[in-house]
């Protein structure tokens, strides 16, 4: 249960539990979209894995930002602008529908979501492997009620 008690104590606990309602109710929606991009491997939309994820920060120029988020230290912030040069308005557009938001909404609720979901799934401060993340996917679906 470790995992768990870190997000619920963490960062994305602080976000669907510590925030306005309006910025945990665009967590709840975008979660479980999320969740699942990170699990489709070779699938329309799936990003196949967290490596997957963070790449696409790494070749928007984010690496800092998506470095710090594996790392043991301060999570650096995104903006809804960080998330448009990551993500094509496609992706974006696809994201939105998905969790039945505007493209906007969904570029800044993917903001607050990001640094939180990611710091969560590496809490030892590396990428987990496949099997690993696998797991931890599961288990934070469950947890809010996937």
């Amino acid at each position: 249960m470790g995992l768990l008690d870190n997000l619920a104590g963490g960062a994305l606990g602080q976000l669907l539990g510590g925030k306005s309602g309006g910025s945990s109710s665009m967590a709840t929606k975008l979660l479980p979209v999320v969740l699942g991009m990170l699990a489709s491997k070779g699938a329309s939309g799936g990003l196949g894995s967290l490596g997957g994820l963070l790449g696409k920060f790494q070749s928007a120029g984010l690496s800092s930002q998506a470095d710090s988020w594996v790392g043991q230290g301060e999570n650096q912030s995104l903006d809804a602008g960080h998330v448009r040069q990551a993500f094509s308005d496609d992706e974006l557009d696809d994201i939105a529908n998905q969790a039945g938001v505007s493209r906007d909404e969904a570029a800044g609720g993917l903001a607050d979501l990001i640094p939180g979901l990611v710091d969560g799934l590496t809490p030892e401060g590396s990428v987990p492997d496949d099997n690993s993340l696998q797991g931890r996917i599961t288990d934070i679906g469950k947890m809010f009620g996937g």
